[in-house]
């Protein structure tokens, strides 16, 4: 009987193998740094005998600054726990993560062991299987007073119109509003008074020019610190245009483009933010050289170069000789942010 137990040990736990089922659930989720985030596993096991022990892997892999397509999970978690005859189990991990960047959640392995523990088996794993998931921690911006409005050409030709702040542009109406003492007669919206029995007034839009442009360069060996410090102070300075009412523009590389997006309100910042938090890293200063090369105009007056290395010493003479004969060229301003390691704050400004 003794030699016959192993050998039955394993015949039960192999129907487990087969049978058990498991899924990840992790929607796209937002989550500030330090910030406790949650998953779900759910569980599906119809066979009569319980299961001793189900061992279950999940990796977490950080997409921001990654050097290569195959980047290996940094941290992963292990869990283990028994489950009964033809049951359902939900389970609610919380994670935490105190660095920016896309993290990938992924369900590695799943694996059965006997009663005995000598066994252990993988698990079945079918097409409909959901494995996979992902969390985005967010940069944490801070209060920063930047007056930028010298620099947004408030009714110049533009296809974004203010969202605060009437103008005279007939071509995008701003509000309606009930007709004022004074107001012009050629502003009345007719048929609109009509319907409503009273005279409504248009008000026009007041166009906007993208008065900054960022260039966001992220360095392949940036650490995570350095790229903290990087989004940190993006999102600090973007947050303070908004706030003004002023738009800009933000270009990045995915390699071998340069991609540029137009933000005029909070929602078109944050699909900036989900697109940069998953860039891998690039060769040193390859966003502001593709600029360059590529004879980009700006979109703004001022532009913003925030990259995780520095501009320093002969290898980055070329890029500062570029950037002031841009500077000059354009006739507007050139801003460059360093991240350096042990500083609180990378709100280093330095003129280029």
């Amino acid at each position: 009987f003794t030699l016959l137990l192993p050998l039955f040990s394993l015949l039960v736990v192999i129907p487990s193998c087969l049978l058990l089922r498991c899924q990840l659930q992790c929607p796209e989720i937002a989550v500030a740094k330090g910030e406790e985030a949650h998953y779900t596993l759910k569980l599906d096991y119809p066979f009569l005998f319980p299961c001793a022990c189900v061992f279950l892997q999940v990796g977490y892999t950080r997409q921001l600054g990654r050097s290569d397509l195959k980047a290996r999970p940094e941290e992963r978690e292990q869990l283990r726990f028994p489950i009964g005859p033809c049951s359902h189990m939900t389970l609610h991990p919380t994670v935490c993560f105190h660095h920016c960047g896309k993290i990938d959640v992924m369900l590695e392995k799943i694996r059965v062991r006997d009663m005995l523990g000598l066994f252990q088996l993988p698990v079945l794993k079918r097409k409909e299987q959901k494995t996979k998931g992902s969390i985005y921690v967010m940069p944490k911006p801070v209060e920063v007073i930047w007056n930028v409005e010298e620099s947004a050409e408030l009714g110049a030709d533009g296809n974004v119109y203010s969202l605060w702040k009437k103008g005279d542009d007939p071509s995008e109406i701003f509000q309606m509003r009930e007709y004022q003492q004074g107001d012009r007669l050629r502003d009345v919206h007719w048929k609109l008074s009509l319907r409503q029995n009273k005279l409504m007034v248009k008000e026009y839009g007041l166009p906007l020019q993208f008065a900054v442009q960022f260039l966001l360069d992220i360095g392949m060996k940036a650490k995570l610190e350095e790229l903290d410090r990087l989004l940190d102070s993006f999102a600090s300075l973007t947050m303070a245009l908004l706030q003004q009412d002023i738009p800009f523009s933000v270009s990045w590389t995915t390699g071998e483009a340069l991609e540029t997006a137009l933000v005029a309100n909070t929602e078109d910042l944050s699909g900036v933010l989900h697109s940069v938090l998953s860039l891998s890293g690039n060769n040193r200063h390859e966003v502001l050289t593709q600029f360059l090369n590529q004879g980009q105009t700006i979109q703004g007056r001022h532009l913003v170069y925030l990259t995780t290395g520095e501009i320093a010493g002969e290898d980055d003479l070329m890029i500062r000789e570029a950037l002031t004969s841009f500077l000059w060229e354009k006739k507007g301003k050139v801003t460059a942010l360093m991240t350096r390691p042990g500083e609180n704050l990378a709100f280093q400004l330095q003129q280029a």
